[in-house]
């Protein structure tokens, strides 16, 4: 299950974001080398980490996080608007019904290539299903070419909003996304998931999509 943190439960969760805080810095800062403003040592939070912010925490048996993705709203500024406009060829989605995707990260485990496909099939789907559940009608994400192939493959609608660019040493695209329940359901059948994916701390969450 991949847990939901929102404004509305962010009081019951603050140790798991602290954690995944530390983590994104373990991942982007000091492995990928991210020249990033750092709110604090050993932590990795910007401006886009806002109450409006939504988090989907994936974890393992023993309860420990192994993967995250952030969704922020585009209505009043978005990453992509304020720093890489230049991916864009076409025009950038944004609005109350459009999302932003980003700081998306699974721990590896060593051996277990499928363990990370795995756990980046249920982030996908919780993408969708949260999106969907916040009347969401498309979500905007950043891609290196390594990613790729498996945002394109994944079973929903993906188009690009540019070509791709490079970006130090690596290539980027700036891509949009269609949520729909019929790409919950390819996405779903894609990666072997049968039923929905999702939970929040604090209250159940029910879907209202099929």
């Amino acid at each position: 299950m991949i847990e939901i943190i929102s404004q509305e439960n962010f009081p019951y969760c603050i140790s798991t974001l602290e954690q995944m805080y530390a983590q994104r810095y373990e991942i982007f800062v000091k492995k990928m080398k991210w020249d990033l403003p750092l709110s604090q040592p050993g932590i990795e939070k910007d401006e886009y980490d806002t109450a409006e912010t939504i988090y989907l925490i994936s974890k393992d048996e023993k309860g420990q996080i192994n993967g995250s993705l952030r969704l922020s709203p585009t209505h009043s500024r978005s990453m992509i608007e304020d720093h890489f406009s230049h991916l864009c060829d076409s025009a950038l989605p944004k609005g109350t019904d459009v999302w932003e995707a980003s700081r998306c990260y699974i721990l590896p485990l060593r051996g277990r290539r499928s363990y990370t496909s795995q756990t980046m099939g249920k982030i996908l789907c919780a993408a969708m299903e949260t999106s969907l559940l916040g009347g969401v009608k498309q979500v905007n994400i950043i891609s290196n070419m390594i990613v790729l192939p498996a945002l394109l493959g994944a079973g929903w609608n993906i188009t690009p909003l540019g070509l791709p660019r490079k970006d130090g040493r690596k290539s980027i695209v700036a891509l949009t996304i269609d949520i729909t329940p019929s790409g919950l359901q390819a996405v779903r059948q894609k990666h072997n998931i049968s039923s929905q994916i999702t939970y929040k701390e604090g209250q159940n969450v029910r879907e209202n999509a099929a």
